[in-house]
């Protein structure tokens, strides 16, 4: 028993020392990449900063805002930085072969960085889920008043599954035209005072037309409080609606950007999109890798620890491993960019396109945790 106890008490001293050694790393690599990252920002930005005089005061406040995000976007490469520091002091003084002589498997040494990239993908993931949409949407509202100061550009020709609230309508539109200003498979709910939809209009197509939208091929459909049709539909080759006030431009700005959703209203968004018979296929797949992402930072640690911490091969240079693991991380975010890509086309499934890559690089790094071992 007393030998017991000693041990677990030794394992507790060394797991402490292991997490102080790896967190202060990563911690300082957070900080240089969010920095680097606002950085970029500014220097991408600094004609227009210049241009419109933008005061010091608006630009801080433009960066504080946008320190979330940048910190979501960096903190799983903070953590390869963080390990490859690790790893690389250890080989140095020669600690991984003196843990690995008193009998300690690779898994035992690596317990506590795992212990640490769970929280910190706990972590990402309360940010980028509460903190992101939020502080992203005003970063961007500040970009756009003070720093650009100008109308956007449209830069997209087509804008699919647009969603908008404006006054008691709600619009659902499939395509979005924008460079002819025509909708495409619309689906118009008019609410009343208690926002239960009273009538629904469906059209296949609409256009901008001298200020006013003139919808073809309309059937207009009076609802009782239950949602029921009551009566026969209003039906319409074509027909002007001058009381939709609503601008091509408040289409264009109500399409859905991913990231300044929290994946609770990102799922409540596909569910509307879902009940107007509309394609959600590219709203699913930005769901799921939403859900994925805040756990990069455990992945990649099951990527480079089996590499680094390898010691039995005398020839294998410590250079070579790092630039393994560099390979190997990198594919790996190519990976989930492909997936990602094929589950917004409809070819993979949008669960399985989010969350492939993590599974195969984690699964492929478990395999070699028993040659870490030598």
């Amino acid at each position: 028993m007393h030998y017991i106890a000693k041990k677990y008490n030794v394992m507790k001293i060394l797991d402490k020392h292991i997490l102080k050694e790896i967190t202060i790393p990563i911690l300082l690599s957070l900080y240089l990449l969010v920095f680097l990252f606002l950085v970029a920002d500014l220097f991408d930005h600094l004609d227009e900063i210049i241009r419109n005089n933008t005061t010091l005061k608006d630009l801080i406040i433009y960066y504080l805002y946008l320190t979330p995000f940048a910190f979501a976007q960096t903190v799983s490469w903070a953590t390869l930085l963080g390990i490859t520091y690790l790893f690389t002091t250890f080989k140095r003084h020669g600690e991984i072969i003196a843990m690995k002589a008193c009998g300690l498997k690779m898994t035992q040494i690596a317990a506590p960085i795992f212990f640490l990239g769970l929280l910190l993908s706990v972590v990402t993931f309360f940010v980028d889920e509460h903190v992101v949409p939020y502080t992203l949407t005003i970063a961007q509202n500040i970009k756009k008043e003070k720093i650009d100061m100008k109308p956007q550009q449209i830069k997209i020709n087509t804008i699919n599954n647009t969603a908008l609230l404006s006054h008691n309508r709600q619009y659902f539109i499939k395509r979005f035209d924008v460079e002819n200003s025509q909708l495409e498979d619309i689906r118009i709910h008019i609410l009343d005072e208690s926002n239960l939809v009273q009538r629904k209009i469906v059209a296949q197509r609409g256009k901008w037309l001298n200020g006013v939208w003139v919808l073809n091929d309309v059937a207009i459909y009076q609802l009782d409080t239950k949602g029921h049709i009551v009566g026969e539909p209003e039906v319409a080759v074509s027909k002007s609606f001058p009381e939709f006030i609503e601008k091509p431009r408040d289409f264009i700005e109500a399409s859905i950007d991913s990231t300044l959703l929290s994946s609770k209203k990102l799922e409540a968004h596909i569910k509307r999109l879902k009940d107007n018979g509309l394609s959600v296929t590219d709203e699913l797949a930005a769901f799921h890798h939403k859900r994925a992402f805040p756990w990069q930072s455990l992945v990649i640690m099951f990527i480079t620890i089996p590499f680094l911490g390898r010691t039995g091969n005398v020839r294998e240079s410590l250079a070579k491993k790092i630039l393994l693991c560099l390979i190997c991380v990198l594919s790996y975010h190519v990976f989930s960019a492909v997936f990602l890509a094929l589950g917004k086309s409809g070819i993979l499934f949008p669960f399985v396109s989010a969350w492939l890559a993590s599974f195969l690089f984690t699964v492929g790094g478990i395999c070699f945790f028993e040659k870490a071992n030598y």
